[in-house]
């Protein structure tokens, strides 16, 4: 298993080109798991851990879309109900995305 900090999301400016993103082959599985605790409590303030300076919707966004033709299968967790809709819809935004780019290789 490997785990990308949000610090090393952020730090590595273009994700298509991030050294983290996994090598893939026939014999790979990859399945691609988001907490939204990552995200920045203004994006995303359902969440049981609310952690400040946490990644923005754009930069989640373009992960998920990096890992998605990479990827067999993909999760939010941490989705809570203490905002208006907020985090569930950036989850749910997220879902789209990965189907997308998924549905697109």
């Amino acid at each position: 298993m490997t785990v990308v900090r949000p610090d090393d999301v952020a730090a590595g400016g273009n994700v298509e080109d991030a050294d983290w993103l996994p090598d893939v082959d026939a014999d790979t599985s990859v399945y691609l798991s988001v907490d939204v605790d990552a995200a920045d409590p203004a994006y995303a303030p359902g969440t049981g851990t609310p952690e400040p300076f946490g990644l923005d919707s754009t930069t989640m966004r373009d992960v998920v879309r990096a890992f998605a033709p990479r990827a067999d299968a993909f999760d939010v967790v941490e989705v809570n109900d203490r905002d208006d809709g907020q985090a569930a819809t950036l989850a749910a935004k997220l879902v789209r995305e990965f189907v997308h780019y998924h549905a697109d290789t």
